[in-house]
């Protein structure tokens, strides 16, 4: 089991590598944005963004799982090929379809959004960024099929730090949102020259018809469910855009953005997690596997909230200007709704496994009408604080509606009470930590470091740790001490 576990986050930490070293790039590069950019500009920026994204999701087609999921049904390398090709193409000719009704249409699209303001030469190169992202996304879907962590870090690392070197270039330059926007385009543009080298013996100019059938009645379901999550995780950027300001929107995108490194942890866990599911589906300790996963991914997952939260007046201190120190209420909530995507990513695989796709549907759009309800009513008296609310709200809903569906389909029995104990102490030191305020940046680091060590002393008293978990602990504590001369 726990070799299992250990392959699990070597792949998760290789993913995550490229991803969170990225990330991290431009957490130091917060004080060059939130210099150059007002809350208001930021907050167009994330409009930008959260529509990018929009479109990518909708116009890969879900190929990027569709291509995991049927790669492993053959190991003859004609099929693969076949349904290498067959994804690029379809996400493709989608993406190209979408851009070009966005480009024809983009002057409807900006009326709508922002109210007769002219943002048109942003939204093009928004649509030309958005066919070059749904190929890069097929394509870095074939390396987590084959099994390629390196490159698939390797790329993500390139196309960011690309991304962020030539934002600063632009944002310096004074070009602000549309330099921001065309630091995109280029940085997705390079990226996928270079993973078509990579990948240049895995396809082929050809597609089978009867694969691109297949794979288009499964991942159907799947574009309803991603973009019911796309509009779950992002409608709240919307309604702070129409019934807030564009100041409130700029200070919850920050706030977002530190509660982030939750999701960063999520995401490379999310690389690694569906090839080692489906390889390992047919094994008769499945169900324990996933279980014990589920728990350490919990243990990991509330570590990192923990940790977001205690320290989130200190980062804002250090890398944001004064106008962004509101951005921080909303980081605790949306550190646990990335956590809860988390634990939906982890039950929503039985239903991959089972190729019952259609069942996303009943555990993504009820979270998703929650979401905007509770936008809608809270957002003009809260701000940033009720889409926050709103966010967790349906995130815990989803993973709640998944873990019931999935569960009568794959019975798995869940180390509730190690997950309670958990809680339990997490709860408790973030209460002890808002006792301890102070206008040191040295006392409040020592602090709640200090407090972030209690969460694993706090579990080793009241016993959430295994014997075998122990020992592991100790022995790899010991490591370095055995290696030494």
């Amino acid at each position: 089991m726990l070799k299992a576990v250990k392959s699990l986050l070597s792949a998760s930490l290789v993913y995550g590598l490229g991803t969170i070293a990225s990330k991290f790039i431009g957490f130091f590069l917060l004080p060059i944005f939130t210099a150059y950019l007002v809350p208001a500009e930021y907050g167009l920026f994330e409009t930008f963004n959260v529509l990018f994204f929009l479109l990518t999701t909708i116009g890969s087609l879900g190929m990027d799982t569709a291509m995991i999921r049927f790669y492993y049904d053959s190991g003859e390398p004609r099929y693969r090929t076949l349904v290498v090709s067959s994804s690029l193409f379809l996400a493709l000719s989608a993406g190209v379809i979408l851009a070009g009704f966005g480009l024809a249409f983009s002057p409807t699209i900006n009326a709508m959004l922002f109210d007769g303001v002219n943002h048109i030469n942003i939204l093009h190169v928004t649509m030309l960024a958005v066919v070059v992202s749904v190929v890069n996304t097929v394509q870095l879907a074939l390396f987590q099929a084959k099994r390629q962590p390196a490159r698939y870090s390797a790329l993500t690392f390139l196309r960011f730090t690309l991304m962020y070197g030539l934002s600063v270039f632009f944002l310096i330059r004074g070009d602000s949102v549309y330099g921001l926007m065309i630091s995109q385009l280029i940085a997705y543009s390079i990226t996928l020259a270079f993973g078509f080298f990579f990948a240049r013996n895995d396809f082929r100019l050809a597609i089978s018809p009867k694969i691109s059938k297949e794979m288009l009645v499964f991942s159907a379901p799947l574009i309803i469910g991603s973009v019911s999550i796309w509009l779950l995780s992002s409608s709240d950027r919307f309604f702070l855009l129409r019934l807030s300001t564009l100041n409130e929107l700029g200070l919850y995108s920050l706030g977002s953005r530190l509660a982030s490194i939750v999701l960063f942890a999520v995401t490379a866990f999310q690389m690694a997690w569906p090839q080692f599911a489906f390889s390992r589906a047919n094994e008769a300790n499945t169900a324990y596997t996933n279980a014990r996963i589920l728990t350490y991914y919990l243990f990991v997952g509330i570590l990192l909230v923990l940790g977001v939260t205690l320290f989130t007046p200190e980062i804002l201190r250090i890398l944001a200007t004064p106008s962004y120190s509101d951005a921080g209420s909303v980081v605790f909530l949306l550190s646990c709704s990335f956590l809860f995507y988390g634990c939906y990513i982890i039950f929503f695989i039985i239903l991959s496994l089972t190729k019952k796709t259609l069942s996303i549907l009943p555990v993504t759009i009820p979270p998703l009408i929650v979401s905007v309800a509770l936008n809608y009513y809270l957002v003009p008296s809260m701000g940033g604080m009720g889409s926050a609310v709103a966010s967790t709200s349906a995130y815990l809903l989803m993973a709640t509606l998944t873990f019931a569906f999935t569960n009568r389909l794959f019975p798995i029995r869940y180390e509730w009470s190690r997950i309670a104990k958990m809680i339990l102490v997490a709860g408790l030191i973030l209460v002890v930590g808002r006792f301890f305020p102070s206008d040191s940046l040295l006392m409040n680091f020592t602090v709640k470091t200090s407090l972030v060590f209690a969460y694993f002393a706090g579990l080793v008293a009241i016993r959430f740790f295994l014997p075998i978990e122990l020992e592991t602990i100790k022995n790899i504590v010991r490591q370095p001490f055995r290696s030494a001369p």
